[in-house]
Formats: C-alpha cells, structure tokens, sequence
C-alpha cells in the first residue's frame, strides 16, 4: 500500500549528511505518521502508538545514547532497554574495536514506549511491557507464526491531528550516573568531539512524542 511505502521512505530519509534541524524535523514528521496513520497488529489484536522516543546519532547529531546497530530501515531492533523500529542505519568498527568516526556512520529507530490494545483498551506503560506484550507466544513450531507487524490503519478517519504533544525521553539518571554513561558512551567511539554538557543536553532533548491515552480510548468505545 501507498501508506507503508511512505512510512518506509521516511524511515530511510536521515542519513550521515543530515543535521539537526532536518533530523528533528523528521522526528516530528514521523512521529505524525505513525500515530495518524498505523498500528502494530498481532494476529488479530492491534496495538495503537501512544508514546514513541526517538533516537539518531550521525557526525552532527552525536547522541550517543543511542544503541548501534547496523539494519536497514523498518526492521525491530531488540536491545537492553526494549524495542526500536529502525531507521536506515550503518557504521564501521576500527582495528580497536570502536565505531569509525571518520567513516560514514548513522543509526538509530523509534523506542515503543506505550502502547494500547484497541480490544480491551488496555494501556502498556514502559518498553519491557511493550515488548513482553506484542512479542508473548509466538508459535515456535510452526512456520504460521504471527509475528507483529506494523499496518496502515483501515478507518482513514482516525487522525490525531495536532493533539500529538512533545515531551523528554525518559532517563532516570542523577548526575552522578550521567556522567559515568558519558565517559563509557565516549569510549565506544574513535575520537568522537562531543563535551559532557553537549551529552546531557541531547538527554534532555525533546525527542518524546505522546498523545492522551484518553483520546485513543474514546475513539475506540466509537468504534466498538
């Protein structure tokens, strides 16, 4: 479909020579285009987005923070802290096992913070919840498996519009432990020029994008 087809091109839209104004533009974007227009369907159950945190690092937008990984675009990328859709991402590792920063590099994707489950309106609050909800019981003995996608939303009326809000990523971090993530953060990279004001200004970017949950539920019970 036209939908998926515009989602994926705007998951492969950053890239090493973006800046920030084009990356925080497209965070927005994307995040309008996920809430507006998809879901994450489960066999026959679907998960609409409510809280999404987004993450990309590149030569002028270090926020390291973010975990490498090296896929293209539109695939779930698992990690420590739960599950990402990717952006297109890439990087090398130097002979000391650090990422290049002098090769082209660029990566990060779409943290799931919250979702909600459109048949018993129920909220799923935090990445492990999300995760442990949409990836439980997948058949493991058959080829059938319903393995969770993301689809275009059938009703074309159900639109967030502006009531999509801005918000921090969540990090419960004291100063102590952000200046300890910072040092092995910076560690991880060949010569990557990146102070520690600059590290924690990045954590306190608005990359969080929420609406109500108030306002999905409703718009279910008008549907049920």
């Amino acid at each position: 479909m036209e939908t998926n087809v515009n989602l994926q091109k705007l998951l492969m839209s950053l890239d090493a020579n973006s800046d920030i104004y084009m990356i925080e533009t497209k965070f927005e974007e994307i995040a309008k285009e996920l809430f507006n227009n998809f879901h994450i369907q489960k066999g026959d159950q679907e998960y609409y987005f409510s809280n999404l945190e987004f993450y990309f690092c590149n030569q002028y937008h270090l926020d390291i923070i973010t975990y490498p990984r090296q896929l293209p675009e539109g695939k779930w990328f698992f990690h420590q802290s739960g599950f990402d859709l990717t952006f297109a991402s890439k990087y090398e590792i130097d002979n000391e096992g650090k990422i290049n920063t002098e090769k082209e590099f660029y990566f990060g994707g779409i943290l799931i913070r919250e979702v909600i489950k459109k048949s018993s309106c129920k909220t799923f609050n935090g990445p492990y919840k999300c995760e442990w909800e949409i990836f439980d019981t997948l058949d493991a003995l058959t080829k059938n498996t319903n393995v969770p996608h993301i689809e275009p939303n059938e009703d074309l009326n159900f639109r967030i519009g502006k009531e999509i809000m801005s918000d921090h990523r969540c990090f419960s971090y004291d100063d102590a432990k952000k200046k300890k993530k910072y040092n092995e953060l910076k560690e991880t990279y060949n010569r990557v020029s990146l102070s520690e004001s600059d590290f924690i200004r990045f954590l306190n970017n608005g990359y969080a994008f929420k609406i109500k949950e108030s306002l999905l539920k409703d718009k279910f019970s008008k549907k049920l």
